[in-house]
């Protein structure tokens, strides 16, 4: 798998954007794009997929209705980045650290915790924005 350079797309804020994200990855990263393996390819669409959702959930759009993902390849793995524009206050960006059954959140971030190599929160209250961005293995 060769190295490429990064890219990002500008997804609409809303309840389509993290199928939106999938599907945008996945053209780039699949078999046409950059050829991931099958295992690591869903790796990245299920961590992409709960970003972009986090993000639409807790997240504000910009000024254009929007939020951004992107991704950079490298040799042994691939980084997912998506950004967006918060403006209320943070909520915690932790994975919890047991399982709620009886829970109606908290899963996602449990997968991003548990599928990424490591994964992190950066908050920019100058430029108004919070962009999470998780490591995932291909090898």
């Amino acid at each position: 798998m060769a190295e490429r350079l990064a890219e990002t797309v500008d997804l609409a804020h809303g309840r389509g954007a993290g199928r939106e994200a999938r599907d945008v990855l996945r053209a780039a990263l699949g078999p046409d794009g950059a050829d991931l393996p099958e295992m690591a390819l869903a790796d990245v669409l299920i961590v992409a997929g709960e970003l972009v959702e986090n993000a639409v959930d807790h997240g504000q759009p910009s000024a254009l209705g929007t939020i951004q993902i992107g991704w950079l390849v490298r040799r042994d793995h691939v980084e997912v980045t998506v950004t967006d524009s918060t403006s209320g206050p943070a909520f915690s960006h932790e994975a919890p650290d047991e399982f709620d059954p009886g829970s109606p959140r908290g899963r996602g971030l449990m997968m991003v915790h548990a599928i990424s190599e490591k994964w992190g929160v950066e908050r920019d209250s100058d430029a108004g924005t919070t962009k999470v961005t998780a490591r995932i293995t291909t090898r």
